[in-house]
């Protein structure tokens, strides 16, 4: 499967060098026409080949444009929303999947990032989870006390939305939920655990698409 965060950020490095290249191509133009003169140039044309360096700059200039244009058609298709749910304590452990799961271009969604003053928080919470394609849970230690973290799963689970647990530390798996496989956080090193929920992730995201 194509590591899409490791292409686009590729991709987006080829373009910043193009952007870097004709910059440094017009500055060096614009000193050698102050310095030399319209007479000077004409001089130097006569004495090299111009058409190997004018391929060149063309060639770059056309990399540049399919480039973009792979960025956006890969950004568009790739653009899968995720509501990603947990609890005050698993705060850090959230922040780090949000920034791993933006970097690999999922469009993440979670209470505490779109809530405005005076928004009601239960009908915001309720919208992003009808907007998202899939439902993220990091699973907190006791359930029954993360008031919040249940209200969604039961409200995710009534709606049919695909469910993807994290389990973190030990503890009871909700009955909803049972029979699903769970991203493995506890046993497993983040990084391994993080590759294998991407990969279930982009797996499902690509029979969404079609």
């Amino acid at each position: 499967m194509m590591n899409y965060s490791r292409f686009i950020k590729s991709a987006k490095k080829n373009q910043q060098i193009l952007l870097a290249s004709i910059g440094l191509l017009g500055s060096s133009a614009l000193a050698f026409i102050f310095i030399f003169g319209r007479e000077g140039i004409i001089l130097l044309l006569d004495k090299i080949d111009i058409l190997p360096i004018v391929s060149a700059i063309l060639s770059s200039i056309m990399a540049g444009f399919a480039s973009y244009y792979i960025i956006s058609v890969f950004t568009k298709r790739m653009n899968v929303k995720v509501y990603l749910s947990y609890a005050n304590d698993d705060s850090s452990l959230a922040r780090k999947l949000i920034g791993d799961l933006r970097s690999s271009g999922f469009n993440v969604l979670y209470d505490r990032g779109f809530l405005l003053v005076g928004d009601n928080i239960k009908d915001k919470i309720r919208q992003n989870l009808d907007e998202a394609d899939f439902i993220i849970i990091i699973l907190p230690k006791e359930l029954s006390i993360s008031g919040g973290v249940k209200e969604e799963l039961d409200y995710a689970t009534k709606s049919g939305k695909k469910i993807f647990p994290i389990l973190k530390e030990e503890t009871e798996i909700p009955e909803q939920i049972r029979g699903l496989m769970y991203a493995d956080f506890f046993r497993e090193n983040y990084d391994e655990a993080i590759k294998s929920l991407i990969r279930s992730l982009k797996a499902n995201a690509s029979i969404l698409h079609k």
